[in-house]
């Protein structure tokens, strides 16, 4: 009875049945984004790999006749080598400086090599260093002035430390 009154609001039918063509598989975009998140990880640890691998390695130093070993000890001298593999991906230098061994070794080298005349020692004035490393820079300063070589050195500014090392 109900449906004869045109009052009352028509309902609509069950919804219409569409045409659903089958899905196309997209299989490929999970395995393109998988390759390409690999590749981007390989691409990454090939540039880390490279600049860690060119950080150990050290530039050969061709010393001439009539050489002078020129020491600064900027920014200090670190007890080891701070190396920056990044640094050349940025527009640095991938060493921060010598280390205190390096250093001594260095001045050690410097009293057998009969290319190099003397030492030019030129601290910056942030330079500090420890009292044991004075001490040890000072008994190998003392050693290489004993190969007949000369030591000169310069300083703006010191405390005591400094010109004891030096």
């Amino acid at each position: 009875m109900e449906e004869n009154n045109p009052q009352s609001p028509k309902m609509p039918q069950y919804p219409p049945q569409y045409y659903r063509a089958p899905r196309k598989s997209r299989w490929w975009i999970p395995v393109l984004v998988i390759g390409v998140i690999l590749i981007g990880f390989l691409v990454v640890f090939a540039l880390v790999a490279s600049q860690f691998s060119s950080a150990f390695e050290k530039e050969k130093v061709e010393v001439t006749d009539n050489s002078v070993l020129y020491l600064t000890f900027d920014g200090g001298m670190q007890e080891y080598s701070k190396d920056r593999p990044f640094a050349a991906l940025f527009g640095g230098s991938s060493s921060a400086g010598a280390s205190f061994l390096e250093t001594i070794n260095a001045v050690k080298a410097a009293a057998k090599d009969s290319k190099i005349k003397g030492i030019y020692i030129n601290p910056s004035v942030t330079a500090s260093i420890g009292e044991a490393k004075a001490v040890e820079l000072n008994q190998v300063l003392t050693d290489f002035k004993k190969s007949g070589k000369f030591i000169y050195a310069f300083m703006e500014v010191g405390d005591e430390k400094q010109y004891f090392s030096l």
